[in-house]
């Protein structure tokens, strides 16, 4: 059973240059398919998902998705992740939304980069994992 965590956002270029513009500074070769990443699977893509209650998918056109199907790199999916959010938020300016299994906001940048949830950032990076690791359910990694 594979886990995924995603991350979507809004930006203006088209997907290729978009793929481009962040391959390299992930440590990734284009295309971002199912790259590998610290023992987990990239993948870039439009965003088609529509909303569910608090999951506001309509407001970003790109999700960036990491999955992992072995129980190696289960306990680093979240860690990796919101090491590649921090990437996108300083390099590029994209903020937006993590969320875990297509299922469960784990957290929502505004502008500022701060969680909307829980007033947490990437600044302060492990009161930002402890935040989002709150938000997980129950015995997930």
């Amino acid at each position: 059973m594979s886990i995924t965590v995603e991350y979507y956002f809004r930006s203006s270029l088209p997907l290729p240059e978009l793929a481009a513009q962040i391959a390299a500074p992930l440590g990734c070769h284009l295309p971002l398919e199912n790259a590998l990443l610290l023992g987990t699977r990239l993948t870039l893509g439009r965003c088609t998902e529509e909303n569910d209650g608090e999951l506001a998918f309509e407001a970003y056109n790109y999700e960036l998705v990491l999955r992992t199907r072995g129980r190696h790199f289960r306990a680093t999916l979240i860690p990796n992740m919101l090491s590649v959010v921090r990437v996108l938020q300083e390099l590029f300016g994209y903020s937006g939304m993590l969320v875990y299994d297509l299922a469960i906001l784990l957290a929502k940048y505004d502008e500022e980069f701060v969680d909307t949830l829980s007033g947490t950032s990437l600044s302060d990076y492990m009161a930002h994992l402890t935040a989002v690791r709150y938000r997980m359910p129950e015995g997930s990694p």
